[in-house]
């Protein structure tokens, strides 16, 4: 008997030092993964930010890369952030949106820079989603402070949802930066398309 659990034993150890290995080639297999995956990001942001550089050339030229590795990794936000970069860069507005929605869908916090928030901004306040417009054009003027269209969008967006005392001081800061009357044809636009009108101070 005490035959039979040696060789029981044996067999018990023999499986759990293939479990051990398999185990630990799993993580290996794993972590050379990830090791390739942050690599390739980091190639790829690289070469984004040589396309950002070179303007819509160097966006074309990067396009067919973006395209197959969102084909590989479809759940990857930075890359269809990127590819948004791209498809504004060749005046593809409304490609270079979805992608955008689609870079904020798997990742809320994604960064789009100057021109695509303002671009997601023009298309909110198209459907009148006011506090996603004014979400997007301080992610405008962060990277571009006094941003005139940035500013506009904001005070626009702040007054139709009724923050009247934040619409006048940002239409005041609109004021001294792009003059009285721009403030001024802009308060009467928010008098007509959201009811009321921040006083202003010009």
């Amino acid at each position: 008997m005490s035959d039979r659990l040696h060789r029981v034993l044996d067999i018990d150890e023999t499986l759990a030092d293939f479990r051990a290995r398999d185990v630990a080639a799993q993580v290996q297999r794993e972590s050379a993964g990830k090791a390739d995956t942050d690599a390739d990001g980091r190639a790829l942001e690289r070469a984004c930010l040589r396309a950002e550089r070179e303007g819509p050339a160097g966006w074309a030229q990067l396009l067919p890369r973006l395209t197959t590795h969102l084909e590989a990794k479809p759940q990857d936000a930075q890359a269809w952030s990127y590819l948004a970069r791209a498809r504004a860069a060749k005046g593809e507005e409304s490609e270079a949106l979805h992608a955008a929605r689609e870079a904020m869908r798997l990742d809320p916090n994604v960064v789009l820079g100057h021109s695509l928030s303002l671009l997601v901004a023009r298309s909110l306040a198209e459907s009148g989603r006011w506090d996603r417009v004014a979400q997007h054009a301080e992610a405008a003027l962060a990277s571009q402070p006094g941003d005139g269209e940035a500013l506009e969008l904001l005070v626009r967006a702040l007054g139709c949802q009724g923050l009247s005392d934040r619409a006048e001081a940002t239409l005041s800061i609109l004021a001294q930066s792009l003059g009285g009357s721009r403030a001024a044809a802009l308060a009467k636009r928010l008098a007509s398309e959201c009811g009321r009108a921040p006083a202003g101070r010009h």
